[in-house]
């Protein structure tokens, strides 16, 4: 593939952040397309932002996510000139979740913040329907 993932995260301050990092060596008709729950965003490459210290490397942050969204499976691709030129990830913050709270390293408050995230992201969902 002519464009690989190299890291997915969340940032969990003010809002629910996603932030997916991609090395390509040139951003020249490159977008990239996250979807969830049959909506495309699209990104192009004036989104991504440099990684300092690592050549062609570029976070990408997507705050399109809904709360009663959490647990759904977003899919991330990097396309040039509408030709895809990277593996699909996935990833979700139920995924960032099950990852996070079996660590011995996680501390405390932030399982107890993710656990809580999902319980409100499922009655998010029960309510809207």
């Amino acid at each position: 593939a002519e464009a690989s993932w190299k890291g997915a995260a969340l940032s969990l301050r003010d809002a629910i952040v996603m932030t997916v990092t991609i090395e390509v060596a040139n951003l020249e008709g490159l977008t990239v397309e996250a979807k969830v729950n049959g909506r495309t965003h699209a990104y192009d490459a004036e989104a991504l932002t440099p990684v300092s210290g690592k050549a062609n490397r570029y976070t990408l942050e997507i705050r399109e996510l809904g709360v009663q969204e959490m647990r759904d499976a977003v899919t991330i691709i990097v396309y040039r000139n509408g030709a895809q030129i990277s593996e699909t990830l996935t990833y979700s913050v139920q995924s960032y979740a099950a990852t996070q709270l079996p660590k011995s390293t996680t501390s405390a408050e932030m399982k107890n913040l993710l656990r809580a995230m999902l319980r409100y992201s499922d009655a998010a969902k029960a309510y809207a329907g």
